[in-house]
């Protein structure tokens, strides 16, 4: 009866012991997992540019979903350039503006990856006047007796004038990699293909390219504000000038 006694004891406690080391083995589990926890992210649907006349921006963010962007600013850019009758050499100060529209579809990869084919048009103007060099020559005609003498005078003058705006297609891509909930850093890559507006100073068919920089630091509440620094360089090539443009734009933008 005794050993019966025992023996059942054994048992409880050996049951006993066996829970005790599987509810230390699940609270360890639990611990290396919320250690292990993903990326912190605050993904919204629609983001606005507030607090700068000088850039508007609506873009709809929805993750796995369809995009549209719409943006116009101005903003000052130093451009360089060539053209065979151009004077004016050099990097040079000029203020820049342009207004697009975009469409396309958000993905979401990785949690972390922003990644948007996209398609659009837009219009693209630079307001600075350039010096042009015009060649002109005349032919006189000088009567001595009977005969004639033919000679020519070349003359040289200067003339400023301002370009035409861009129209524009668009095709591209814009991604951004979150490193975490407060910064994120991208890459907006669009080529060009259009004509100018009037005159014939850029000589049509035009071809270019618009690469950015998106650099953005998310702050507030679950990440609703943020500050975004934009570096960009502006190619545009027609068949009779090329130009350069480059800048940064800055704003404020508000997601919800």
């Amino acid at each position: 009866m005794f050993n019966k006694v025992v023996f059942l004891m054994l048992v409880a406690a050996s049951a006993a012991f066996a829970q005790d080391v599987e509810r230390v083995n699940t609270d360890s589990t639990t611990t290396s997992a919320e250690k292990e926890s993903p990326l912190e992210s605050y993904q919204y649907n629609n983001r606005m540019v507030v607090y700068n006349l000088l850039c508007q921006c609506y873009e709809r963010i929805k993750p796995n979903a369809v995009y549209v962007g719409i943006d116009g600013w101005i903003t000052w850019a130093v451009t360089h350039g060539s053209h065979q009758n151009n004077m004016d050499s050099g990097l040079l100060p000029t203020l820049v503006g342009k207004i697009e529209a975009r469409l396309g579809y958000n993905y979401l990869l990785a949690g972390r990856n922003h990644l948007t084919p996209i398609i659009g048009g837009g219009i693209f103007g630079d307001s600075r006047s350039y010096h042009y060099e015009r060649h002109k020559t005349y032919t006189y005609l000088h009567y001595v007796g009977n005969e004639v003498d033919t000679f020519e005078i070349d003359y040289i003058s200067y003339k400023k004038v301002q370009l035409p705006a861009v129209y524009y297609g668009l095709f591209g891509v814009l991604y951004d990699h979150e490193f975490n909930s407060i910064f994120n850093l991208g890459l907006y890559a669009k080529g060009l293909v259009g004509g100018n507006s009037g005159g014939k100073r850029w000589g049509n068919p035009i071809f270019g390219f618009d690469i950015t920089v998106p650099i953005t630091f998310r702050f507030g509440k679950e990440r609703h504000w943020d500050f975004r620094l934009e570096p960009f360089d502006i190619y545009i090539n027609g068949r009779e000038i090329n130009r350069n443009y480059f800048g940064c734009r800055c704003a404020f933008g508000y997601r919800y």
